[in-house]
């Protein structure tokens, strides 16, 4: 049951991934996708303090993994705005 419920995630993650947005995937920007991967692997051991915020950012690594190997920008973008806006609202306090 659980290989094919991730075959099914794996299947649709294959058909909708494209090389979007492909100047985010050539340098300097992909290695501000890689201090990106860095930075939040260095949180995560001190969010543990507070359940389940470090699972976002398990999340925001896995995106731009998958978004670095598939070449798609878009993908890429919209992780790092997703973060930019968990990052105001820890911020301002409202996590």
């Amino acid at each position: 049951k659980a290989v094919s419920a991730m075959r099914r995630a794996a299947d649709w993650l294959d058909r909708h991934a494209s090389e979007r947005l492909t100047f985010v995937m050539a340098q300097p920007f992909v290695s501000l996708l890689r201090f990106v991967c860095l930075l939040c692997g260095a949180l995560m051991p001190m969010l543990e303090v507070v359940p389940f915020s470090s699972s976002i950012l398990g999340v925001a690594v896995a995106l731009l993994a998958f978004a670095m190997l598939t070449h798609d920008g878009l993908i890429a973008v919209l992780t790092l705005a997703a973060l930019a806006c968990a990052a105001a609202a820890l911020m301002v306090g409202l996590i």
